[in-house]
């Protein structure tokens, strides 16, 4: 039986320590546990459909979302590098879809999203300007746009003034965003 590269590669720096003189390290390999879960373990998939919650931490767990068209569960983003959240084929959250504590988000675009099954909360994306939702019809839960420093208040009412009152079933909340005036 031929042994594994990795085991090998170990095998080898252990000699060449040895041989320099370093006193032998004991090491305990392991084998490796594979892809780690970003969503719900039970979580299921159709092709267009995703069937569990999910948190994104990074564009590249993004990345492994970005062609669903629907959501069966809760979205949750928060991440210290993402700067663009740019989600073109989302159409459908059946949860909440919370956007919460991403100090680089510069820019939202989730340009066919048409429902969020419970409230969208965009809140404390410091640096976030641009927040655009052209397709979103209904939104099952509140919409709160809530400490955002540098979101102009006036993005933040063409939002709701898009999306009409009486399709934000638990009503508006906005503060503490960049107060513009003459919008």
């Amino acid at each position: 039986m031929t042994p594994s590269p990795i085991r090998f590669t170990a095998v080898m720096s252990l000699f060449a320590l040895i041989a320099c003189g370093a006193e032998p390290i004991p090491v305990t390999l392991v084998e490796d546990p594979g892809p780690q879960m970003l969503f719900d373990p039970n979580a299921i998939s159709n092709g267009d459909t995703f069937v569990g919650d999910i948190i994104i931490n990074s564009q590249v767990e993004l990345d492994q979302f970005i062609d669903y068209k629907r959501i069966d569960g809760h979205v949750t983003i928060g991440s210290e590098y993402l700067s663009e959240l740019i989600w073109k084929n989302l159409q459908k959250i059946d949860g909440y879809l919370f956007i919460w504590d991403n100090p680089a988000l510069k820019t939202i675009e989730l340009s066919s999203l048409r429902e969020v099954g419970g409230t969208l909360l965009i809140r404390e994306n410091n640096k976030l300007t641009e927040a655009s939702f052209p397709a979103l019809e209904k939104i099952g839960g509140a919409l709160s746009i809530v400490y955002n420093q540098r979101l102009s208040t006036c993005v933040v009412d063409d939002i709701a003034k898009e999306i009409g009152p009486s399709n934000i079933a638990d009503g508006v909340v906005t503060q503490g965003n960049y107060d513009e005036t003459g919008c």
